[in-house]
This record gives structure tokens, sequence and C-alpha cells, in this order.
């Protein structure tokens, strides 16, 4: 169950980047500008897949400490 929410996480992010490169390749603007906003998209991509990650970690050390407590 948990593999299938992880990978749903990963196919957005995934899916959030393409579109939003797709879109701004796609707009007219000059390359300065582009090149700006494609790293711009990127930073922020990685900052939303860092805390992504992150809230993953912390659930998952939950889990765990509660299966030890059940189990111990």
């Amino acid at each position: 169950m948990r593999d299938d929410s992880t990978n749903f996480l990963v196919g957005l992010f995934i899916g959030l980047a393409l579109g939003s490169m797709a879109a701004l390749l796609a707009a007219p603007m000059s390359g300065r500008r582009l090149r700006r906003d494609v790293s711009r998209e990127g930073r922020r991509l990685a900052h939303r897949t860092s805390e992504t990650m992150e809230e993953i970690r912390d659930k998952g050390a939950d889990v765990y400490e509660k299966a030890r407590e059940v189990v111990g």
C-alpha cells in the first residue's frame, strides 16, 4: 500500500516537472528569461521534493516506532 502512494507521489512530481518545463519551452520568451524561469522551477521542484521526502521519512519513522511498541 505504501509503495503505491510513494510511486504516485514520484509520478506526480515527475509529471509536474515535465509539464512545467513543457509550458516554459512552449511560451514565447527570450533565451535569458527562459533559462531563468527553468532554473527557478528547478529550484522549486527540488525544494518540494525535499519537503515531501522529509515527510515520508517522518511518517516511516512513526510507523516504525508504533510497530516496535506493538511487537516489543
